[in-house]
């Protein structure tokens, strides 16, 4: 392919917002263009890596048996709809409406649909093993979608399907998967590790993630700024008697944090400050000492914001007492507009401008970095031992607290009022974090109340408490839920909410049960609960393993061993569902005694687009991609560089001799400089790439180059060709090479 009858616009730098290193590549090289948030178009270049993928991925799917088929995107309620059964799936329906008006349910997960048709087709064990794959749009409710085709809100998966007479044949077909898979990966230059993980809300016994572990990297300050948006007239929002309204306020905070104002007021060596920084940051109390040389610092009270003139939860710069230092973080001077507290309880401020509304004498940083990973997913790994799991079914040994301690007597004592965060605990106590108990509130679907009771220095997982409760999935209670049941934040007890409620669950983490004399749990304005002991003082609905595994937890198996935490992109996932999808829906067989029996199942995905970026991510230098064969949008990447009739001849009859067996790409541009077209060939990609010049030419040859590589072999004209081959077989074999290899380690 000729550049010059090709659609390609390359360019200097990547879209405003762009984090991960192939957002960036992949924007800048012309393979890809975002649409709107988290939806992209693939450009013809794109495009060509992309089916080149899912060809490999046909390939291996076709070579353990699968075959191929298609489901609809869209299926009618009336059809798809199954009595008695919705507790299974229903939860993950996306109802929608066509332009005729017709009620719809996108396919979100195939495996209902996958197992209502295969169970209607009545199959006996003659039938089985059924392996079946497909690919289907998939659409995602994400809130600030990031990292490029890594994390978009529509998206391509293959998705796998198999149905077993028993265990032992679904066991066999599952490991197949498994190895196709990483031959999948090895073919696109990915490494990834196989973790155990949790099905969640689809169900089942348990799954395998492969996560590419990805560097982490500390962020530059985002800046946000649209230097076309004019600022407009700052007006007050007042939601304290409209809950609809104030629930829309919480969304909106959620959702765009960048474009809010967080408001910190301190007691600092005998004054006040207020601290101001967006709302997307965290203050870093390191910086904040050193850069100020504070010595004492802790949180003011409810009663001494009040004093102040403002309110807790809602404190604003703008008209705070004479008395308060205002300090501000440059994260908040390169936006406009931003929404702010409003002095009383559930008021906002709208429009609030820095330099109009407020006039900062100076600007400091005294923000948390922020870090960075192309992987949003969790990992821990121990470094003695092969164990390795998702966060949110990692176990880990708790570490005992006060056990050799008697239990001493409970009592209730004075507290200071300021002391509401586990940190402020540690501020007061000075007593690390394992010694108090934590309280973090959760809802349920139907609208429960999750209240879940663990130690101060272990932090709950969200799926690991559904999970011991018993239901698909929870999300974090707001100040509104905490309102309904007399309390709110930093205010929470570990017992008493659920007296004469049956809307309030408790869920104990086990690392209570390894733990004495602790300190908390019943937190008044000025007092609090010591030498706490569960079992003894307290007990909850449910105990079991909430706990996220943290960075250093003990190896839950070996002796020895502690887990180091890793983040990572998911590049696919195995599930074994058993028959939890089989039994409500009917999905039976006829066995050899005749009798109906339920089909084993299970699912395969892997994101396409996905796939294409993680390769970009871990496949790429300062220039830009380095592709691996299988998948380059070209194997060779011709250059001809000046004008002479010599050097245009010369690439011309090594792209129609190599064209003949091979995709080559001819930059055959001659209104560009030689820099930009070396430029484009480094960002671009292609393994290998050949250059024609006017140099060359002299010593009739031409200089043959990987792109991976440095250095530039200069190759006899005659030679060319069979020189190119013989590279492209050498590139080829190590993709074998490296997927035997695989085979051999597992």
């Amino acid at each position: 392919m000729r550049r010059t009858r090709y659609f390609l616009k390359t360019t200097k730098d990547a879209h405003a917002g762009a984090f991960a290193e192939s957002q960036k590549l992949l924007y800048r090289g012309g393979f890809v263009r975002q649409i709107s948030v988290g939806r992209y178009a693939l450009l013809p270049l794109g495009f060509r890596v992309y089916q080149k993928i899912k060809d490999i991925i046909v390939k291996e799917m076709e070579a353990i048996g699968a075959q191929r088929m298609e489901l609809p995107i869209m299926q009618p309620v009336e059809v798809w709809k199954v009595t008695n059964r919705d507790a299974a799936f229903g939860e993950l329906m996306t109802i929608v409406k066509d332009h005729y008006g017709r009620t719809f349910v996108l396919s979100a997960t195939g495996e209902a649909l996958m197992t209502e048709l295969f169970g209607s087709l009545k199959p006996t064990y003659k039938d089985l093993p059924i392996n079946v794959f497909q690919f289907m749009p998939k659409f995602r409710d994400e809130l600030r979608p990031r990292g490029g085709l890594i994390r978009v809100r529509e998206f391509l998966m293959k998705d796998g399907y198999n149905f077993e007479i028993d265990e032992t044949s679904f066991m066999k077909t599952y490991h197949e998967y498994w190895k196709a898979y990483e031959k999948i990966f090895s073919q696109v230059k990915l490494d990834p590790v196989p973790v155990i993980a949790d099905n969640g809300a689809l169900g089942g016994d348990y799954s395998h993630e492969f996560i590419q572990v990805t560097p982490e990297i500390v962020e530059a300050l985002d800046m946000f700024f649209n230097e076309d948006e004019k600022e407009l007239p700052l007006e007050d929002v007042d939601a304290s008697k409209d809950d609809a309204l104030y629930k829309e306020m919480l969304k909106i905070y959620a959702r765009t944090p960048e474009k809010t104002l967080k408001n910190m007021v301190y007691w600092v060596d005998g004054r006040y400050i207020c601290i101001v920084l967006r709302g997307d940051y965290k203050i870093d109390f390191t910086k904040l000492r050193r850069l100020l040389s504070y010595k004492q610092i802790r949180p003011a009270t409810a009663d001494e914001i009040e004093k102040l003139g403002s309110c807790i939860g809602y404190v604003s710069a703008i008209g705070l007492d004479k008395r308060v230092e205002i300090i501000v973080d440059e994260s908040v001077k390169y936006n406009k507009n931003y929404w702010d507290g409003g002095h009383r309880d559930r008021v906002f401020r709208k429009n609030v401008n820095i330099g109009r509304d407020f006039k900062p004498e100076t600007y400091v940083d005294v923000r948390e970095d922020k870090t960075f990973s192309a992987g949003g997913d969790k990992i821990v790994v121990c470094d003695r031992c092969d164990y390795k799991a998702n966060v949110e079914r990692a176990e880990f040994v708790r570490e005992p607290v006060n056990m050799d301690e008697e239990m001493k007597p409970f009592e209730i004592i004075d507290q200071p009022e300021w002391v509401c965060t586990m940190d402020d605990n540690v501020e007061h106590y000075r007593k690390p974090k394992s010694h108090f108990l934590k309280n973090v509130v959760y809802k349920t679907k139907d609208g429960k109340l999750v209240i879940a009771v663990l130690r101060g220095d272990l932090d709950a997982h969200p799926v690991k408490v559904a999970k011991v409760i018993g239901v698909n999935d929870v999300e974090m209670a707001d100040d509104h839920d905490l309102a309904r049941i007399g309390t709110k934040s930093g205010w929470v007890h570990s017992w008493g909410h659920d007296k004469g409620r049956e809307d309030v669950i408790y869920v104990a983490d086990t690392s209570l049960e390894v733990s004495r004399n602790l300190i908390g749990g019943q937190k008044e304005k000025t007092t609090d609960a010591h030498n706490v002991n569960y079992g003894r003082d307290f007990k909850a609905h449910f105990v079991g393993d909430i706990a996220a595994a943290s960075e250093g937890a003990k190896c839950p198996n070996c002796e020895g061993g502690y887990l180091h935490e890793k983040k990572g992109i998911e590049l696919g996932h195995i599930f074994k569902y058993d028959t939890y999808y089989s039994l409500p829906h009917r999905a039976m067989f006829v066995d050899k005694d005749g009798k109906e029996k339920p089909m084993w199942m299970g699912a395969y995905g892997i994101g396409v687009g996905r796939l294409m970026a993680s390769c970009v991510e871990m496949n790429h230098d300062e220039n830009g991609i380095i592709w691996p064969i299988r998948i380059a949008p070209f194997a060779v990447h011709v250059v001809s560089l000046g004008h002479s009739p010599d050097v245009l001849k010369f690439a011309e009859e090594i792209y129609t001799a190599l064209g003949k067996n091979h995709e080559v790409f001819w930059d055959d541009r001659e209104d560009v400089s030689a820099g930009v077209k070396l430029m484009d060939a480094d960002l671009i990609g292609i393994p290998l790439r050949i250059v024609i010049s006017e140099k060359t030419i002299q010593q009739d040859s031409a200089e043959v180059k990987l792109r991976s590589e440095n250095e530039a072999e200069l190759v006899k004209r005659n030679e060319v060709e069979e020189r190119v081959k013989a590279i492209l077989r050498q590139l080829e074999s190590s993709l074998t090479a490296s997927a035997n290899f695989h085979e051999k380690d597992r």
